[in-house]
């Protein structure tokens, strides 16, 4: 990856931060007006073009704003992984209830994505999270996410001896050996407590800061019961 200013990188992590929130393309307009204030929308223009030649966004050819491409993707997750999962984080959940089907929709609704239990069989639920933000996706691409999901048990065989009781695996784009479409992230861990593999599946579109912390604070809750 090409050396990027502080400016720039705060930039990717802005655009990442409003697109899961909007779901649309971002403008200069948007990232001056709640992100970026200090900043002339003539230089914020002048960042957005950069960027586009450095790889890391492209522009839709019906809006004026910006996306994320694959490249600006790994920057924006590859930087949370390494802020949050280097933070020592000793709090948990208050988890009162550890019936698997409980706790699958806890993890679905408190992530916005699949929440999933494996052991000898695989359970999971929040399908709807996946799909209701697949609009802007092609409809192969939208093949490829069904097909991994229907192979959803095979595939988390293949990583069960990568998994840690103590600390998070995490299966994104480059550094994703169970998937074929590059849209998808897995976060999960072990749970001796539990028998079993815990985790999440959704798009690289997730909201990051958010689950990782999320899963953080749930395997120490897992791990101390």
């Amino acid at each position: 990856m090409e050396n990027l200013s502080k400016r720039q990188k705060d930039i990717l992590i802005y655009i990442a931060k409003e697109y899961t929130s909007s779901h649309t393309p971002v403008s200069s307009k948007i990232l001056k007006e709640k992100y970026l204030k200090k900043y002339s929308p003539a230089t914020l223009r002048n960042e957005l073009f950069c960027l586009n030649e450095k790889g890391y966004l492209l522009k839709p050819h019906i809006s004026a704003g910006r996306l994320l491409n694959d490249v600006g993707w790994e920057f924006v997750i590859q930087t949370y992984i390494n802020d949050i999962l280097n933070q020592e984080i000793e709090e948990s959940i208050n988890l009162t209830n550890y019936d698997i089907e409980y706790l699958l929709k806890y993890i679905s609704q408190s992530t916005g994505c699949l929440g999933i239990f494996k052991n000898e069989y695989l359970s999971y639920t929040g399908l709807i999270y996946i799909f209701k933000d697949m609009d802007l996706l092609e409809q192969d691409e939208v093949l490829e996410i069904v097909k991994d999901i229907d192979n959803l048990k095979d595939n988390l065989d293949k990583i069960e001896n990568k998994l840690s009781y103590d600390n998070l695996y995490i299966a994104y784009q480059k550094n994703n050996p169970i998937f074929k479409s590059n849209k998808l992230i897995f976060i999960g861990f072990k749970s001796s407590n539990l028998n079993g593999m815990v985790g999440t599946l959704g798009l690289k579109t997730m909201n990051y800061k958010n689950n990782l912390l999320f899963f953080k604070k749930l395997l120490n809750t897992i791990y101390e019961r």
